[in-house]
């Protein structure tokens, strides 16, 4: 490989370091791209050699991909580096190696596959012969295992796939994720909830997306300091985005304050088959600041058509603190960790908090085109999915 490609993936982690990533089979799933040294094509490439960065499908070249592999004691791969500069993609496990053929024909052929059969590449001659053999007239693709903890939260200490964005702290702006999100909190009630709804700004919309429809909550609280939105969404969706929120008042500068809280566990590529909820403080005090918030950004060109509030009503829960709603959103996600159009959206997710807020149980989703498949999830507030220490004694 070259030192071009060599920095790109940064320094190799020690093999000590190697042996103690968390193996296990709950450890999030990640697929990256890899080409040849003399790869340069435009869209992916930039006019100095280098690949792109944090690209959706992470790509690195071949021959500095293997060449930082780490072989453990239990006979794992271990990646090491930052995989096509996503801070959160290292101490990656290598699970499989995969070629298509580029032509007419087609055809998959699976190279490695941990623990049942093939090999991989460790020698540089070993490496070479790869690169000429199979890069030439195929795509290679290699699939890779996070340690264990990622399939529970961002970090292994703070389980959770939910965080609160503090916009609006006089201290300045922070980012709290899982678990951590409980403590970090304050005792504000909850005293308004209003479910809002929006298609995303297009200057030339489908027929698919004119059925695209975001909904979410803007959460009112006692203090009238600030209001707050809570939504569902893809994993990852702000972070592989540039923190680029449509409720940020920064949205269109180049680097919004949200990307610079981000911990680096949470800079990693959106995923559309998973889930994470945001509870972003906003600078509106009440539901009239907030409509006049989405209708300086409505406009093809901006962020928002045809936002609107469907449902209003007062806050009867009894135990509705912020600290409350934290711990409600974080049971929810580690029952609902999937993302699905149809069943398990953003609509689902704001009617079963709503419902849960107000104590209404009939409250319908934003849109109708997901009421046939609503179900009702509400006690998914109330309980954390349980985990290895919880079962029952046989």
């Amino acid at each position: 490989p070259t030192q071009q490609s060599r920095d790109a993936l940064g320094e190799p982690i020690s093999t000590r370091a190697a042996d103690s990533v968390e193996a296990g089979s709950d450890g999030l799933i990640w697929h990256a791209q890899l080409v040849g040294e003399d790869y340069k094509h435009p869209k992916h490439v930039l006019p100095s050699g280098e690949l792109k960065p944090r690209r959706p499908m992470p790509q690195a070249r071949a021959s500095a991909f293997f060449d930082s592999l780490v072989h453990t004691q239990d006979g794992r791969f271990i990646f090491g580096g930052v995989l096509n500069g996503w801070p959160a993609l290292t101490s990656l496990e290598l699970r499989a190696i995969t070629v298509a053929r580029r032509t007419h024909l087609g055809g998959i052929k699976r190279l490695y596959d941990a623990g049942k059969a093939g090999a991989v590449p460790t020698t540089p001659e070993q490496i070479a012969t790869f690169v000429k053999k199979y890069l030439r007239k195929h795509s290679v693709r290699v699939t890779l295992r996070a340690p264990q903890w990622t399939g529970r939260g961002w970090s292994p200490d703070s389980p959770g796939h939910a965080y609160w964005f503090a916009a609006c702290d006089p201290r300045g702006p922070r980012l709290v994720a899982g678990s951590a999100m409980v403590t970090a909190g304050d005792s504000p009630r909850a005293k308004l909830v209003h479910m809002f709804g929006h298609r995303y700004a297009k200057a030339k919309e489908s027929a698919a997306d004119r059925l695209t429809w975001h909904s979410g909550l803007l959460i009112e609280w006692e203090h009238t300091e600030h209001c707050s939105v809570v939504e569902l969404a893809w994993y990852n969706g702000l972070a592989g985005y540039g923190g680029k929120s449509n409720f940020a008042l920064d949205r269109d500068e180049a680097r919004p304050a949200l990307y610079d809280a981000f911990p680096p566990g949470l800079k990693g590529p959106w995923v559309n088959n998973r889930a994470e909820i945001r509870v972003l403080d906003i600078p509106v005090r009440n539901k009239e600041e907030f409509i006049t918030f989405l209708a300086k950004h409505t406009g093809p060109t901006k962020r928002f058509l045809e936002p609107s509030i469907s449902h209003s009503a007062k806050v009867v829960l009894s135990n509705g603190t912020q600290r409350d709603l934290f711990q409600y959103v974080l049971n929810y996600i580690s029952r609902n960790p999937g993302y699905a159009d149809a069943r398990s959206n953003c609509q689902t997710f704001s009617c079963d908090l709503y419902r849960l807020l107000t104590g209404n149980s009939k409250t319908e989703t934003f849109h109708p085109v997901c009421r046939p498949l609503y179900v009702c999830r509400t006690s998914d507030f109330l309980y954390p999915a349980a985990g290895p220490s919880d079962k029952a004694p046989a």
